[in-house]
């Protein structure tokens, strides 16, 4: 998976679909692809980029933050989390994938996550909780 931060250190927060197999209608973390047999984690999440929200980038300008297991929520997988840090291009949502986006402050995902008024993807917390000491900027999560 990939979180786009903007300039000011807010994440983007994508919609799912609601015709996702897995977690529709829920909030993420930017975007969550799979990896083929034959890619690196760095080159999928450049692919899943372009593929979900029209990002052109390239695998030198993705950081990695962390690399963890899960095998909850149905779910059984290895996760490579990147940030793509100081975004400031335009995102082209694939509708089939994506319904909506918007870039949510820290503290606007953390108000989410305590009081659950929105539908959130359920490795939302897991992820959010990585990025709590990962450095974007000087204005970390305005």
């Amino acid at each position: 998976g990939v979180v786009v931060f903007d300039s000011d250190g807010k994440i983007f927060v994508q919609l799912r679909s609601k015709d996702k197999d897995r977690f529709p209608d829920c909030f993420e973390a930017s975007m969550s692809g799979h990896v083929l047999s034959s890619e690196l984690p760095s080159h999928a999440a450049v692919r899943e980029l372009r593929e979900e929200l029209g990002i052109n980038t390239t695998p030198s300008k993705l950081e990695e933050v962390v690399k963890f297991g899960i095998n909850e929520h149905g779910e059984r997988m290895w996760v490579t989390l990147f940030a793509l840090k100081d975004f400031r291009g335009e995102i082209k949502l694939d509708k089939d994938e994506v319904v909506r986006g918007e870039f949510w402050t820290m503290s606007k995902i953390k108000k989410e996550l305590e009081s659950k008024s929105a539908k959130l993807h359920p490795l939302f917390e897991r992820v959010i909780a990585f990025l709590k000491d990962f450095k974007v900027s000087r204005r970390d999560f305005i």
